[in-house]
């Protein structure tokens, strides 16, 4: 029986979301022997295999029939000792293969031992490729048209990277209802990992290492996948209260927490079994987080007096009418499951 992350399908919301540079930093983290599928036509030379018009790969396999799958192991080629890559070749756009050659395709990765990272470029991949995959990623940016593209929010990916740049007005909470998925994986954009890449450097690169260093745990399974905290929103103030805070929900500590923007004091506002919970003490919140009492009217909700957020945490112990939540998950890093 193959483990459980034995296939990742990675493919990007819209062009230049990051999925090559998220699938090669996956694959180099990997402490365990991985193979990377190239459908798109830049990991590989990401991760140093020279682009040539000689050198063949997966693409060139797609368009000549008459090639038996088992030829497809000829053109991989070794990056380190527990990394390898196939090529794409010649660059096409794998939805508009041969959906039989496709189908090939998925049954040879099927049968490839240890991890296969396969980047399917832009847009939801094949069927084919998402009825064998272990984990099917969609990578995305905080990005307006691309979520809000009929093609990408009627697909279902398992979960989301997010690519997070500065400056964004789309939340986190935003992606993840607009896909009904969770976003398992931050990663902050850093440009030492685009100069990486331009100047050919990616492999080694220090930067990369601490701009990707949340990928890497590979112990964890899906099973054990740690829920994204839940974000209300940053602008939450008070009639009675100076300043203004975060809300958000863990649904690994099962705790809606109010957090000073200033002094990053933290202060607990009650326990929740889920987010259906809060949802449902916070019906409303959108119209209520940017006004001056919002903060005001969320006590209100959730049944607590106004606390003193800038002193000690006194809301601690604050009973709530919801049912104790069962012990949280064991806590872990976000590793090659990119969860």
């Amino acid at each position: 029986m193959r483990p459980d992350n034995h296939i990742i399908i990675m493919w990007g919301s819209k062009g230049g979301a990051g999925t090559s540079v998220t699938a090669a930093a996956a694959a180099l983290h990997e402490t365990k022997q991985v193979l990377v599928v190239d459908l798109d036509g830049d990991t590989a030379p990401i991760l140093g295999i020279e682009r040539s018009r000689n050198r063949l790969g997966s693409n060139d396999w797609l368009a000549d029939r008459n090639v038996e799958p088992a030829r497809l192991t000829e053109l991989i080629d070794d990056v380190d000792d527990t990394t390898r890559v196939l090529p794409a070749g010649m660059a096409r756009d794998i939805r508009y293969a041969d959906p039989h050659r496709v189908e090939q395709l998925a049954g040879w990765i099927s049968e490839q031992p240890g991890i296969v990272i396969v980047d399917a470029g832009t847009g939801p991949p094949p069927q084919a490729l998402i009825d064998i995959a272990d984990r099917n990623i969609m990578v995305t940016r905080a990005d307006y048209l691309a979520l809000t593209n009929p093609e990408i929010t009627a697909a279902r990916p398992d979960e989301i990277v997010l690519v997070n740049e500065p400056g964004r007005a789309i939340t986190k909470r935003d992606i993840e209802l607009t896909m009904k998925a969770p976003v398992n994986t931050v990663i902050d954009l850093d440009p030492v990992v685009a100069r990486s890449v331009d100047a050919g450097m990616f492999l080694g690169n220090r930067g990369l290492q601490r701009a990707t260093s949340d990928l890497i745990n590979p112990n964890i399974t899906p099973d054990r996948l740690r829920e994204p905290e839940i974000d209300y929103g940053m602008r939450w103030t008070s009639n009675t209260t100076d300043g203004s805070f975060r809300i958000s929900y863990n649904p690994g500590t099962h705790q809606l927490t109010a957090t000073n923007n200033v002094t990053h004091s933290t202060q607990t506002l009650g326990r929740y079994d889920d987010i259906a919970s809060v949802d449902r003490a916070l019906e409303g919140w959108a119209d209520k987080h940017n006004d001056g009492g919002g903060l005001d009217w969320l006590e209100e909700q959730v049944g607590v007096d106004a606390p003193d957020f800038d002193g000690p945490s006194d809301l601690a112990g604050v009973p709530t009418a919801h049912a104790a939540p069962s012990p949280p998950p064991p806590t872990r890093e976000l590793g090659i499951s990119l969860a």
